[in-house]
């Protein structure tokens, strides 16, 4: 397995970068909460919350057809390298309903779309359909994902196939570890030949995606594309902002790739990455685009716990950056969604309050997220090598969350050590459906939970959705804030 964190933390720490916090203000609903106790199984007829048809951008939220926010979390699914399918069977898409993923990000390479210029594998394509038709079978999003490390395969690495890596004739001889191979001459020169358009390598690139944007526009699994996984400077600067590969060479790009596929595709996000080092705190010096329906989508992975392997509760490291976050994506006027995360090596010192409490940060930033890596392996995997849960794991990150917020979130909270969870949103009149949270009962609720909530009783509702593991709730409309509560009961109902 190949986990592309490295590249972010590497040039992270190389460039040794500092930026400033952002201060939040949250709001707190006063009204007097009327406790509800309601049976764990529901005779009465439950509202199907389906796909809807497209999902749409509108200032920081991700917006569903029928305007409820959306938080997209789920895991990383891939295999870059030949037969580029992974091992998953539609049961094993069963389990992500299970485990309260509401999407996936699925792993593909442009090797494997476009082996030869201008010849696309339809039989490879053919199997991507089948995966993403597991995913709307189950009413799961799927986020393309354009992947590479090391830029393609001509370099130990994947991503572009052999005909696209342009590295001017430099000599290639792997270094170790792997990721110190971006400095190669060879890897650089194909990442500069790709942002310079050099014998139009570029508008190959684009014209590959824009055949998969054709393909799948009418798809309403696809929540959208994530373009290209962790850019590269090549052999660009990254400062100062007037000069930095961000705005000389990387916006560029997007713009001309979105700008691009949305001819073909007017229907889905656009995910745009920054550089792979500012998952580390370098400063991303885009800018805001005219463009549609955008989503930042950059990666976290934290130095200390991935590099030095330890981790001693520095809390505060991990709102820092996703503070960063959250500024680069309101300079930009843009959602965000952190597009990878995880632990590099399961013996991190202290891992497991390493994942309490980046969960608890990205709860705090009301974040949507990927965690890497859905696989079986001995490492940081949602699954040991004989296919069973990796306990650590999953009982972070399979938590109480809302999927679909019938207005918009002030806060959202789960104390994974009394199963607690508490969310307070803002009415929106133009919202219609109930909001939708996720509440993995056999895992955190054995003896079932207890609902209340800020509206008066008798104004609002719930019901159970134990097929999918789902609460449904109708709010009062007429009121301006909601407090939702839900507590596990000690002894049943």
């Amino acid at each position: 397995m190949r986990l592309i964190c490295f590249q972010a933390l590497f040039f992270g720490l190389l460039l040794l970068l500092a930026a400033c916090i952002n201060e939040d203000i949250g709001q707190d609903s006063t009204q007097a909460a009327a406790s509800v106790q309601a049976p764990f199984e529901i005779a009465a007829e439950t509202e199907a919350v389906s796909i809807s048809p497209y999902l749409h951008t509108d200032g920081p939220w991700i917006l569903d057809g029928q305007n409820r926010v959306v938080i997209l979390r789920g895991p990383q699914i891939i295999q870059s390298s030949p037969p580029y399918i992974s091992w998953h069977t539609a049961a094993d898409y069963d389990r992500l309903i299970e485990w309260g993923f509401n999407s996936i990000r699925l792993g593909t390479v442009w090797a494997a779309i476009e082996p030869e210029p201008g010849q696309f594998d339809d039989e490879y394509l053919a199997q991507l359909d089948e995966r993403i038709g597991w995913a709307r079978e189950r009413g799961i999003y799927v986020i393309l994902d354009m992947h590479q490390d090391l830029y393609g395969e001509k370099f130990n690495g994947d991503g572009a196939p052999a005909w696209a890596c342009l590295d001017n004739g430099f000599a290639y001889e792997p270094w170790e570890p792997w990721f110190l191979n971006y400095l190669q001459p060879a890897v650089m020169a194909s990442f500069n030949n790709l942002w310079r358009n050099t014998d139009g390598v570029q508008d190959a690139f684009v014209n590959m995606w824009k055949h998969i944007a054709a393909r799948y526009a009418d798809e309403p699994a696809v929540a959208g594309y994530d373009l290209f996984n962790e850019p590269f400077y090549g052999s660009n600067l990254p400062w100062p902002p007037e000069l930095s590969f961000d705005r000389r060479f990387l916006q560029p790009f997007y713009e001309n790739l979105i700008g691009s596929m949305q001819e073909a595709d007017a229907n889905h996000l656009y995910f745009f990455e920054p550089t792979g080092a500012a998952g580390a705190g370098v400063p991303c010096y885009m800018e805001e685009m005219n463009l549609d329906n955008i989503v930042y989508a950059p990666h976290y992975y934290s130095a200390l716990a991935n590099v030095f392997n330890f981790y001693y509760g520095n809390t505060w490291i991990l709102d820092l950056m996703l503070n960063l976050v959250e500024q680069d994506a309101r300079g930009m006027n843009v959602p965000y969604w952190v597009g990878e995360w995880a632990l590099f090596n399961g013996q991190t010192i202290n891992h497991e309050q390493y994942m309490e409490d980046m969960c608890r940060a990205l709860d705090d930033h009301l974040a949507g997220w990927c965690y890497w890596i859905y696989n079986k392996d001995d490492n940081v995997g949602l699954l040991d090598p004989e296919g069973n849960e990796r306990a650590w794991v999953l009982d972070n990150v399979s938590r109480t969350y809302p999927q679909r917020i019938h207005g918009y979130p002030l806060s959202f909270s789960f104390d994974a050590a009394t199963d607690r969870f508490e969310m307070t949103w803002q009415e929106n009149r133009n919202a219609s459906g109930p909001t939708v949270i996720y509440v993995p009962q056999p895992r955190h609720y054995p003896n079932g939970f207890t609902v209340s909530c800020s509206d008066k009783p008798g104004s609002w509702k719930y019901q159970w959705d134990a097929a999918k593991s789902r609460l449904l709730v109708w709010s009062d409309p007429d009121n301006l804030l909601h407090t939702l509560t839900i507590e596990r009961n000690p002894t049943g109902f």
